[in-house]
């Protein structure tokens, strides 16, 4: 038995004398078989020095990927990871050092299945059903729900929606844009609120002589008009006005912005 001073052990034969209490007692790595071992299975640390291995932690040489929780082995993955306990709140969650900001991905639970949470000083949930919210944890109310100041640098570009057919009594609008192009010769009494909320302005082009009738009471989600002079707007081709979706003393109207008659 001698002293090995690079390492700082004392050698026994070819074997190296450790805790285990004698010579000969170890492992050699690539030829020697574990007991009940599993192939793939990542061995660990356990109490008093001993050997562990775990079904959910595993080493996929097929698909080059490190399973953790017992995911389904997908080829194309670096790693897959599996929340082990259904009834948890949280899947997976991947922390900062000093816990300030996380990265959560939601199994079930909290808000929506399917939400991915970065936390920071800024929240950023995604939803693969319902959409983005940026700037709070909490559910997206819209495709993307931006809660707080917003600033670009950029042009921002919206759309114009489908046409609309004028129709006697109220029309509703499309979702797929602010503006929109207004066919027909029917008077309008009143535009549906649903999917709008106070403040959004909407811009009216009409192709022919549509009118637009002040005064009529709101019904259930349809909401009448308050226009300049408190006077019917008759439009012609090419006429444009502009309205914006408010509430004033607790009323909520369609009132006029702006108008073009061309």
């Amino acid at each position: 038995m001698t002293w090995d001073t690079r390492n700082g052990r004392w050698e026994y034969a070819s074997n190296w004398f450790g805790s285990g209490g004698g010579g000969g007692s170890g492992i050699t790595v690539g030829t020697t078989a574990i007991a009940s071992g599993t192939a793939g299975r990542v061995l660990f640390q356990g109490s008093g020095n001993v050997l562990q291995q775990e079904a959910e932690f595993f080493w996929n040489e097929t698909n080059n990927a490190l399973q953790i929780g017992s995911p389904t082995a997908v080829s194309g993955y670096g790693m897959l990871l599996r929340q082990s306990d259904n009834s948890a709140t949280t899947g997976v969650r991947v922390i900062s050092n000093n816990q300030a900001a996380y990265m959560d991905v939601y199994y079930a639970g909290l808000l929506h299945t399917g939400d991915l949470l970065l936390q920071g000083n800024t929240s950023i949930r995604l939803n693969t059903a319902t959409g983005v919210t940026i700037g709070a944890n909490s559910a997206p109310e819209l495709s993307l729900d931006i809660r707080g100041r917003t600033m670009t640098n950029s042009r921002v570009l919206l759309s114009q929606g489908a046409d609309v057919a004028s129709a006697a009594g109220a029309i509703t609008l499309g979702g797929d844009g602010n503006s929109f192009e207004i066919t027909g010769t029917s008077s309008i009494t009143a535009i549906v609120n649903t999917n709008w909320q106070n403040g959004a302005t909407i811009t009216l082009m009409f192709t022919s002589t549509a009118t637009l009738t002040d005064g009529t009471a709101n019904s259930g989600t349809s909401i009448g008009f308050e226009l300049a002079g408190n006077a019917n707007f008759t439009a012609s081709a090419d006429d444009v006005i502009t309205l914006v979706l408010s509430e004033i003393g607790g009323t909520q109207r369609w009132r006029e912005v702006s108008r073009s008659v061309n």
